[in-house]
């Protein structure tokens, strides 16, 4: 058996529960050195105010170790198998660096917070160990995104309470493991119970063919207004319409 082979037989498991739920999780996936390159970065990147709220982290001001984290040779694999696109691009990265004691995440679907009309791929990389990661709702992301529209508590709690929907933590995460999950699938992240700052990353990647479109087909236009303009203004000029390819964008694959 051949170093490739343990790798390609995890990559087609992590694929299947990827196409079948909505998400899934690559346990020992990446070398701690990369990561605690990366952790050095992030805490220079935000060494002078921390803002866990930052509403867009600009990804052409992007330091590079970030930029070489998100174009591994690993997380492309990853996101090849999971997304079966034939071209990939790097969009956009997010940190979180939440203090002890900060609020969880709120439930949440990728595509709810971005203005992309078309598919996306988040890779979410904790920086150190959680306890308690993210917690997804199964099954959402087989719905009509129309049909998961929740713009209220109450929509909410129905979807959540639903028989074809159920609720699932992926439990510990450790360095060197990563989370993928796709835009339509509604998840959330636990509160942080500790002491310290807690850390992760996350890059969100794209196909070719998606467009910028605030208001997104399925998706709520209210619950993330702010998140959707900050990202339409920053990038894209305020611009809508526009193919998505050629503007910020990296390729990935």
């Amino acid at each position: 058996m051949t170093a490739a082979e343990p790798l390609a037989s995890s990559l087609l498991q992590v694929q299947r529960h990827y196409r079948r739920e909505g998400f899934s999780v690559a346990k020992d996936f990446l070398q701690l050195e990369l990561l605690e390159d990366v952790r050095l970065a992030v805490e220079a990147y935000n060494s002078v105010e921390i803002n866990y709220q930052r509403l867009n982290f600009d990804l052409r001001d992007a330091p590079d170790a970030v930029l070489k984290l998100a174009r591994h040779p690993l997380l492309v694999q990853l996101v090849k198998a999971v997304t079966r696109w034939s071209e990939g691009y790097l969009y956009d990265f997010n940190l979180f660096r939440k203090p002890a004691g900060a609020p969880p995440t709120p439930w949440h679907r990728d595509g709810d917070s971005l203005p992309i009309q078309g598919e996306l791929c988040t890779v979410w990389i904790p920086l150190e160990s959680y306890d308690d990661a993210l917690v997804y709702a199964l099954g959402t992301n087989r719905l009509n995104p129309v049909d998961a529209l929740c713009e209220s508590p109450d929509d909410l709690s129905r979807l959540l309470d639903s028989p074809s929907v159920r609720v699932c933590g992926v439990g510990a995460l450790r360095c060197g493991d990563v989370s993928v999950h796709n835009h339509r699938v509604w998840h959330m992240g636990p509160g942080n119970a500790t002491s310290h700052f807690r850390q992760a990353i996350a890059f969100i990647y794209v196909p070719s063919g998606c467009r910028v479109q605030l208001n997104p087909v399925g998706f709520s236009l209210s619950s993330a207004l702010p998140h959707r303009q900050s990202h339409l203004d920053s990038y894209f000029s305020g611009q809508e319409g526009l193919n998505l390819s050629g503007h910020h964008l990296l390729r990935l694959f």
